[in-house]
């Protein structure tokens, strides 16, 4: 089934553009790694890119984007749902609650993810769905704290 993400809080470059769909890997890959392909170097680039920021200065904030995984984890449909896997061996959380690597959960409207556990405040996902006739058209991908562009 073909449903669209739109994307908010994130830099242009580290997100796809609006109306990405899972149709061609079945899965959304966010990460630590950046988004350009290199064979050298990032053989297995990520669809969302993500870092934490420092909230005063805009300027990457290095330790806390070394606790992400190069591969965080995946956004995948299970189903006929929306469902986050982790990847991450150091774990994450959704809605505060802990994810090990592997495991796979359900995401209803309004799930936060926080990719560092214990940590929502340097980075949170949150996911809300769009419906038309009881059937999801889009699903919303927002990032707090937001980016600024």
């Amino acid at each position: 089934r073909h449903v669209e993400f739109s994307f908010s809080g994130f830099r242009p470059d580290d997100r796809p553009a609006d109306g990405a769909t899972l149709l061609q890997r079945g899965r959304l890959a966010f990460g630590r790694n950046s988004r350009t392909a290199d064979p050298a170097t990032n053989p297995t680039p990520n669809d969302v890119c993500l870092r934490v920021f420092d909230a005063r200065g805009g300027t990457v904030d290095e330790s806390a984007t070394m606790a992400l995984s190069r591969h965080h984890f995946d956004l995948v449909v299970v189903n006929d749902r929306i469902c986050v896997q982790a990847r991450a061996t150091g774990g994450m959380q959704v809605n505060g609650e802990p994810l090990s690597a592997g495991e796979v959960v359900a995401l209803a409207p309004g799930d936060r993810v926080a990719p560092i556990p214990g940590r929502p405040d340097k980075l949170t996902i949150q996911v809300t769905f769009v419906e038309s006739i009881g059937s999801v058209e889009r699903i919303d991908v927002g990032r707090t704290p937001a980016v600024r562009s």
